[in-house]
């Protein structure tokens, strides 16, 4: 390799080392480097040999020869004058190592920049290489720039990198579970002896025109209830149809699985423990890898032994009188008509409970499930729903226009604002939960008949305690209003109309049981990354395989990936002013924005300066924050907050909102008072209430 294909920083520390090199022979062996020759490798430096005290230098057009004396402190002086002139003579710039140094270390950062955002924004490798190009070609600052994006992505290309095996009628990779843990976990110290992990497997349809899917094994982990780890890649297929054997699918993942339950896993803070905590799926994916009937079967559901009955030309299952399955109960194949395929793979894993281990996700089976068929049946968008439960267009506009109202009103905590009702079938999970716990309660009112409200209401208090931390005492009560919705259902809209989503309301507070609020166990994250691994790819060819490179990138360059393990409970205030108000005690720095756990509070919205609950002890209280700043007697930072004076029950029946935080408030009181940032609040969101001029506040549950 010549010289000329050396960078500018590579050559000049090459000469550096070369001439140290030749600096110590002369210095230490000065009387026999006298009238002798000393090599220097060609290919590494300029200088190309010493003769008779002479050195021959072909750095420039015509060879140059200058005298070397034979004191060794000359020879030093020399050859660092020369080494000097060469570098400054050839490249024009400075030679100092400090400052090459430097410099290697700012194209460094520029390039790691340049990478973060390529994968944050996602570019293609098509655009990337022609931005490179052009800085490279353009501009003397850039000529160390690769020219190619994945130089600069550090792409894997290898044949061992991007394996993939035949599982018939497509192709695996599998990424690691070990590896997943360690990559996530990273230099975090872990209190917990046992690392407890969630798997999420769903099907992910990659075009509407083709039959081309993944199957992903998706992973987190369960730090602590507040803390989430990121999703992580385990498994992925692909193929035209889903894999045909589950157990096939699945052995990659129970083979580590059983290594890991016995063995442990070994990461910086020490040798932990691992745990499966919970397979979390939709119906149709849990049926097909613990090997059972599809939710449209008779005898399909995977939590009690209930055979469902065929009504106008459905399955439903109106039976609330239920006798539970049990993890032996699967393992002997008691129930042929459930269990129809080989015994699952899964029961392979240490500690595995086939029944517990396997929650209904509220996700699927409560909000796209029972909330928009509500919502459809009072649209009359499903086929033969009863007269009695169809709304009138007159009434349909009524709740449309209330839903659009409350839009000025709607947090920073919520992505999307409410939307039309005719618009529910583009509904996102996300938008029905927001209509089950706060906004359907309110336009609702006075608008569809008493019945059909209370019953709506009963399902609204049901998931109102689930999805929260707060309401343990309450979960026999919940137990029995479940019990009640579902049979006050099939009286209002039909039996036929209970389907397997509605029939599984009877075993959400099991799962409450379980695992705690059902946001703990709910595939609301996983769904969340399939939209990250669908835009991994870019064309129609080998997508596996693209996955695979882009998936590697996004581990190493995505800065982002573990952020919320190490910033959720940090608190930040930002935004300082001196406006005020202060009270007594209280002076600046004063700050407009609070966040911290999740939760983000501005002054200078109105939507986001609400808080609540019961503080110290007392009955509930319902603020509005109106500044954020330090207390001398506390030594700490306070809220200074005016609260409603009026706070009533918003309902009391089918129990008193004021238990659950929800109420009716009015009259802001003039006086301030002071809350401690780190009290025991929750944040709010105030609506309109359309019937009269008073607001209903609710706690956002999921903050």
């Amino acid at each position: 390799m010549t010289s000329n294909t050396f960078s500018k920083s590579t050559k000049r520390r090459l000469i550096r080392e070369e001439v140290d090199d030749l600096v110590f022979v002369i210095a230490n062996n000065n009387s026999e480097c006298e009238n002798s020759a000393v090599y220097v490798d060609e290919s590494t430096s300029p200088i190309t040999y010493v003769e008779n005290n002479k050195v021959l230098s072909e750095t420039t057009a015509e060879k140059e020869y200058f005298e070397i004396p034979t004191n060794s402190g000359s020879v030093i002086d020399n050859l660092n004058v020369y080494v000097e002139n060469s570098l400054n003579s050839e490249d024009n710039i400075i030679s100092s190592s400090e400052s090459d140094s430097s410099g290697d270390n700012l194209i460094d950062n520029i390039l790691n920049k340049l990478s973060n955002w390529a994968v944050k924004h996602k570019i293609t490798n098509v655009a990337l290489s022609d931005l490179l190009k052009v800085l490279h070609y353009n501009h003397k600052c850039f000529h160390d720039f690769p020219i190619d994006a994945r130089t600069l992505l550090q792409t894997k290309t290898s044949k061992q990198s991007l394996e993939v095996m035949e599982m018939y009628p497509g192709l695996y990779h599998h990424f690691g579970l070990e590896k997943g843990i360690k990559n996530t976990i990273g230099n975090l110290i872990l209190q917990n002896e046992t690392v407890k992990i969630l798997l999420g497997i769903d099907g992910l349809p990659l075009a509407k025109s083709s039959a081309s899917q993944f199957w992903p094994i998706l992973c987190y982990i369960d730090i602590q209830h507040i803390i989430k780890s990121p999703v992580f890649l385990v498994g992925l297929y692909w193929g035209k149809q889903k894999p045909k054997n589950s157990n096939n699918f699945l052995s990659e993942l129970v083979k580590e699985l059983k290594e890991l339950c016995f063995n442990g896993i070994y990461l910086p803070c020490g040798k932990r423990n691992i745990e499966v905590h919970a397979f979390c799926c939709d119906m149709p994916a849990r049926s097909y890898i613990l090997g059972t009937k599809g939710h449209g079967g008779f005898s399909s559901c995977t939590k009690c032994i209930t055979t469902g009955v065929y009504l106008e030309r459905r399955v439903c299952f109106p039976e609330v009188n239920i006798t539970k399955r049990t993890h032996e109960q699967f393992l002997n194949k008691d129930d042929d008509d459930y269990q129809i395929g080989d015994m699952s793979i899964l029961t392979e894993i240490p500690g595995i409970n086939m029944v517990d281990k396997f929650p209904n996700d509220y996700m699927h089976c409560v909000l796209l499930g029972c909330v928009r068929k509500i919502i459809l049946l009072w649209l009359g968008n499903i086929k033969n729903a009863p007269l009695s439960a169809r709304l009138q267009s007159r009434k349909v506009n009524d709740i449309t226009v209330r839903l659009l109202q409350l839009r000025s009103s709607i947090t920073s905590d919520f992505a999307r604002f409410p939307r039309e009702l005719n618009e529910v079938m583009r509904y996102k999970a996300t938008e029905f939960r927001f209509f089950i716990l706060y906004s359907g309660p309110v336009v609702l009112k006075s608008i569809i008949s008493k019945p059909f409200y209370s019953h709506f209401l009963c399902l609204h208090v049901s998931m109102t305690i689930l999805l929260s931390h707060r309401h343990d005492q309450l979960i026999d009560f919940t137990n029995n209003l479940l019990i009640y919705f579902v049979q006050k259902f099939g009286e209002l809209y039909g039996h036929e109309f209970i389907s397997h989503n509605i029939h599984s309301l009877l075993h959400l507070c099991d799962d409450y049981k379980n695992y705690g609020p059902l946001d703990n166990c709910s595939c609301f994250p996983f769904e969340n990354f399939m939209q990250v691994l669908k835009k991994m790819v870019r064309s129609n060819a080998k997508p596996l395989e693209q996955v695979i490179k882009r998936y590697e990138e996004y581990l190493t360059f995505n800065k982002s990936h573990n952020k919320n393990l190490l910033i959720t409970c940090n608190r930040d205030f930002r935004k300082p002013h001196t406006d005020g108000p202060l009270i007594q005690d209280c002076s600046s720095p004063q700050f407009k924005i609070y966040s911290g756990n999740n939760v983000l509070i501005n002054i200078k919205s109105s939507a986001n300066s609400f808080i609540g609950g019961c503080i110290n002890g007392s009955d509930l209280l319902i603020m509005k924050v109106l500044n954020i700043c330090y207390n001398s007697v506390k030594k700490k930072n306070v809220f200074i907050c005016k609260k409603f004076n009026t706070i009533e029950p918003f309902y009391l029946k089918p129990i008193n909102s004021i238990i659950l935080g929800i109420a009716c408030v009015s009259n802001l009181l003039e006086d301030y008072i002071c809350i401690d940032v780190d009290g025991n609040w929750k944040k709010y969101i105030v609506l309109n209430n359309f019937d009269n001029n008073k607001q209903v506040a609710f706690p956002i549950l999921h903050c």
